[in-house]
């Protein structure tokens, strides 16, 4: 019999695989273009698309994944929070949602920041945008539990 592993488990044992890619043993050494590297974006795509999520590698080499009916349930959310427009943006942000991938999808939900500055103490919001995003993020929780439901209402 096969033994599930926890969500924990899962996660451990991934960075232990990524981990053992390496190009002197005993050692976690890496680098960018290498086969090494080659082998891991492989291993997490596999993982990424396991999970449902759609795959491409970046201009700077880097496999990405991205859940896309959760990114369209973001969007939803912004446009019913009155925003004209969706922009679509790149986040350095990646290593959080990839963290959790293999556990579950993940969308982010950015506010605007003046100057861009963000994770720093010089970042400032307006409280106009907190509300906004507010409004935003709860559309948004509307519409995923919305969709969810009819996913769950399909005959398997």
């Amino acid at each position: 019999m096969t033994r599930r592993l926890t969500g924990e488990a899962r996660v451990l044992r991934r960075c232990d695989e990524l981990a053992a890619i390496t190009a002197i043993p005993g050692r976690i050494d890496r680098y960018h273009l290498t086969e090494e590297h080659a082998r891991a974006n492989a291993l997490v795509g596999r993982w990424l698309r396991r999970a449902g999520l759609t795959t491409w590698v970046d201009a700077a080499g880097n496999v990405c994944g991205r859940a896309g009916w959760l990114t369209e349930a973001v969007a939803a959310g912004i446009v019913a929070a009155g925003q004209p427009r969706v922009p679509r943006l790149f986040s350095w942000a990646g290593h959080d949602a990839m963290a959790i991938a293999s556990l579950t999808d993940v969308g982010m939900l950015f506010l605007r920041c003046e100057d861009g500055i963000s994770h720093h103490p010089d970042e400032a919001v307006l409280a106009e945008d907190v509300a906004l995003g507010l409004d935003a993020f709860e559309a948004t929780v509307r519409d995923v539990v919305r969709r969810v439901g009819a996913r769950s209402s399909q005959p398997s």
